[in-house]
């Protein structure tokens, strides 16, 4: 028992040194401007491709058109309405 509270403190002790260390903060900035930009590209990606925007009307190559760019838009979004409609309509029934 005595193991345990002592790891216990130690693993407290450490924790509040990373939270009291600039670098902490630094890599917390960086990951978060990173999911910003992320975020940010896919918008413009979406807005600006017209493939993104729009469902594949029939037609010459309709079927690997609809299931290709039903997967790429649910990559480009963070949370997309629309990936499971796309996976449920691309099945065969």
């Amino acid at each position: 028992m005595q193991w345990l509270t002592e790891r216990t403190d130690a693993i407290w002790q450490e924790a509040t040194a990373s939270l009291a260390s600039t670098e902490f903060y630094v890599q917390i900035g960086i990951v978060a401007g990173a999911l910003i930009l992320a975020w940010a590209l896919s918008a413009l990606l979406i807005s600006r491709v017209r493939i993104f925007r729009e469902e594949p009307k029939p037609g010459a190559l309709f079927d690997l058109r609809l299931s290709c760019t039903a997967r790429m838009n649910c990559c480009c979004r963070s949370l997309p309405p629309s990936c499971s409609e796309s996976r449920h309509r691309s099945a065969p029934t």
